[in-house]
């Protein structure tokens, strides 16, 4: 019993010890870029575009190359706000979709009438 005691200690010391030598999680240290993750305009379009593909699955939505023409992405305090190309003189609408520059998470989506 003794013997059996001495044994089962030792196998846990070993996984303990296989344990403790286990790298840290790495992601709380991540920190984006200096420049934020995305650094230009044919990015956040590229990433607008799969989000409002991903969030309308249904809709037939333009390919990746007809959105990079007719939308624009304009950097405004750290925000790439992503819209479609107007004429000038006309009213506005359509869809927009903010993005943060630092690390891309979407900052507001609008789809204006």
């Amino acid at each position: 019993m003794i013997i059996r005691t001495c044994i089962l200690s030792m196998v846990s010391a070993c996984f303990f010890a296989i344990g403790s030598n286990a790298q840290p999680d790495q992601t709380k240290d991540w920190q984006p870029p200096k420049n934020g993750v995305i650094r230009d305009s044919k990015t956040a379009i590229s990433i607008a575009h799969a989000i409002y593909a991903s969030m309308n699955p249904d809709l037939k939505i333009s390919n990746e190359k007809d959105w990079q023409s007719h939308f624009t992405a304009t950097l405004n305090n750290g925000t790439r706000e992503v819209g479609e190309k107007t004429e000038p003189g006309s009213l506005g609408g359509g869809l927009w979709i903010l993005l943060s520059q630092r690390d891309a998470h979407v900052v507001s989506i609008y789809l204006i009438q």
